[in-house]
């Protein structure tokens, strides 16, 4: 029978799981088809390119010097195009173009020249200088511009245009193409929005990605669960300085620095990735966030050690092989760590899985690219603001569906717990009576014990004495006085004292101001007292009043005094509240019994006793002027 149901249940996860992850490829197609037929089109395929002049004769020299006349004396080579030239130092390129007529809105170059920096010559003319051309301390210029060239500079025919650029960073001299050359208002306004997409945008980028990194921050900093918001941070700083990278023009620290700094952001960010898409299950794997910082400590140390150790070009190829290995091996643990994630549960993030998966093949592709030499990359540095917004938004918006359900679940909480509130008062309100009921059936227990011993036994001596005439009348009238007394105070003490110490303390108050004042004493009452009352349940507050009312009643039958006083004052024992004070002007107590010793009676050893419970210090005093109580009671009862 259990084999029977296990095979059913497989059989019916299969169905599931088979629409779980359709639906999964699903989003993944949607998201990739909005990128290569939306996005990428605009963003970084140009469109059809205008007709450019005839251009002939590409011919390159090396450089002593970036000068004119370091130009003059060079000794140009023909080359092939695509070209390129090893290592650091200063070269010339230069390319012929034939013109039939001049255009009377000038000429406009679009350079194919990838150099640290450059200057551009037409005919011998300067038209473009930019920053310093100086090794060491050469300006990162990367041209991304439309050159004008006035038409007083060119002429019909055969014209000319000259490179000289300077390498210090990377070893190698690129020039992709003939530069494109035609009339200036078709170039201009077909260029419009590649310059723009190649500069402004690009500041637009790199801001809005720092934005969303202070803004995941601020989120890590409010949020439980701090993994996801850091690398959701960390990969929009990386990828925001991997965009600023290519318009920093002044690099701190020398070239050097510049390219071990982009090694490090190119390494780092499918680090990152591969964290944020494990943050991202909502179960990481605890040892993934060190082992890849580990790698990317390894494979950084590897690349400083080949950019500066080995000679040139083999030291930087060897870097970027490094890279370009290291971000494809990453992307496909990112696209296994989905991969698994995915197949042992099920998640209904769509949107989410379709981005992140965009976002990996996308550096997988520019490593790739940049592995072997094709011209589809760009990728990252293009794309790096909307899939960043795209993938904040995914997330905000899913989570703002979860707090809208959070505020109906809040609601609903919110009612259950007033109702479980008013179920529990009414418990609360039982279990005081229970409490208090208890109390006082704890004291009617006390109370008919002290009868039968101390009561009993005085009524009985009256008894067996009065048989016997062994009493005058006078005693007997004492004896049934003290007894009728005893009795009166076991009454009273059977009523109900309040549920607080200050109402237990205002009823003991007028009961005892009547009976000493009926005995013909004086009453003093004396309230100094600043610190608030003890918090007290019903049977703490009754042990309160009982050593009262026992202090009292043993200065009534045994002191021979005229006055009583109460006095309540802060208490000057640390932990401690309130201090009671009960006093009276009598013969005073015997040393011995106020220390405890045999003869102080069953009403001594009863004060103690609540005491203890309570928590309190009780103490007995007593001299030729009287008798004094102190009871020193805790901030919270025992």
């Amino acid at each position: 029978m259990d084999q029977v149901q296990g095979q059913t249940a497989q059989a019916g996860r299969g169905p599931r799981l088979s629409w779980h992850m359709g639906r999964v490829l699903l989003a993944i197609l949607l998201v990739q088809c909005v990128y290569w037929l939306v996005v990428r089109p605009a963003v970084i395929q140009p469109p059809s390119l205008p007709e450019s002049y005839e251009r002939f004769n590409p011919r390159a020299a090396r450089l002593d010097a970036p000068t004119p006349e370091a130009l003059a004396r060079a000794r140009f080579v023909p080359v092939e195009l695509p070209w390129w030239i090893c290592c650091r130092g200063y070269a010339a390129f230069a390319v012929d173009w034939k013109m039939e007529s001049v255009p009377q809105g000038g000429v406009a170059i679009v350079p194919m020249v990838d150099a640290d920096n450059q200057r551009v010559y037409v005919n011998g003319h300067l038209v473009l200088s930019r920053g310093s051309m100086t090794i060491p301390g050469v300006s990162h210029q990367r041209l991304r511009t439309v050159i004008f060239v006035s038409p007083g500079l060119v002429r019909e025919g055969t014209n000319t245009v000259t490179y000289v650029m300077a390498r210090e960073a990377l070893p190698y001299f690129d020039v992709g193409a003939a530069p494109l050359i035609g009339d200036w208002e078709v170039y201009s306004r077909h260029y419009a929005r590649r310059m723009f997409i190649f500069n402004d945008y690009a500041t637009i980028g790199y801001t809005i990605g720092f934005v969303l990194a202070a803004l995941a921050l601020a989120v890590m900093i409010r949020s439980e669960r701090r993994a996801f918001p850091f690398w959701l941070s960390a990969v929009a700083l990386t990828w925001s300085l991997l965009t600023h990278f290519y318009v920093w023009t002044e690099a701190p620290l020398g070239a050097h620095f510049r390219i071990l700094y982009y090694f490090a952001l190119t390494n780092f960010l499918p680090v990152a990735i591969l964290n944020l898409a494990d943050a991202w299950t909502e179960r990481p794997l605890r040892w993934l966030t060190r082992a890849s910082l580990a790698l990317f400590a390894a494979i950084m140390a590897g690349t400083a050690w080949a950019y500066l150790a080995l000679p040139q070009p083999e030291g930087f190829d060897l870097a970027g092989a490094l890279a370009d290995w290291t971000g494809l091996g990453l992307a496909a643990a990112v696209v296994l760590r989905f991969g698994w994630h995915l197949w042992r549960h099920r998640d209904d993030r769509w949107l989410e899985v379709g981005i992140f998966t965009l976002l990996v093949s996308l550096v997988a592709l520019d490593r790739y690219a940049l592995l072997v030499g094709t011209s589809a990359g760009g990728n990252i540095s293009q794309t790096a603001p909307l899939l960043l917004l795209a993938l904040v938004a995914a997330y905000l918006a899913r989570n703002v569906r979860l707090f809208a359900s959070m505020r109906s679940y809040n609601a609903e909480l919110q009612s259950r717990v007033a109702a479980r509130e008013a179920e529990l008062e009414v418990a609360h309100a039982r279990e005081r009576d229970l409490v208090r009921r208890e109390a006082h059936e704890e004291e009617r227990r006390r109370i008919m014990r002290d009868m039968h011993d101390g009561l009993g036994s005085q009524l009985m001596s009256l008894l067996l004495a009065a048989r016997r005439n062994a009493l005058p009348g006078e005693r007997m009238a004492e004896g049934l006085q003290a007894v009728m007394d005893e009795m009166r105070l076991i009454l009273d003490s059977m009523d109900s004292v309040g549920e607080s110490l200050a109402s237990a303390l205002v009823m003991f108050r007028t009961r005892t101001a009547e009976r000493v004042a009926a005995a013909g004493l004086a009453f003093d009452w004396e309230d100094s007292h600043a610190a608030p009352m003890p918090a007290m349940g019903p049977r703490d507050v009754l042990n309160v009043f009982r050593i009262l009312q026992e202090a009292v009643n043993n200065a009534l039958r045994h002191a021979g005094a005229s006055r009583i006083s109460l006095r309540i004052e802060d208490s000057p024992l640390p932990g401690h509240g309130l201090r009671l004070v009960i006093a009276d002007d009598g013969k005073g107590i015997d040393p011995q019994v106020a220390e405890g010793a045999a003869g102080g009676g069953r009403g001594l050893a009863n004060m103690r006793t609540r005491a203890a419970a309570l928590g309190a210090e009780i103490a007995f005093s007593g001299t030729a002027g009287g008798t004094r109580i102190t009871l020193d009671l805790p901030r919270q009862a025992a």
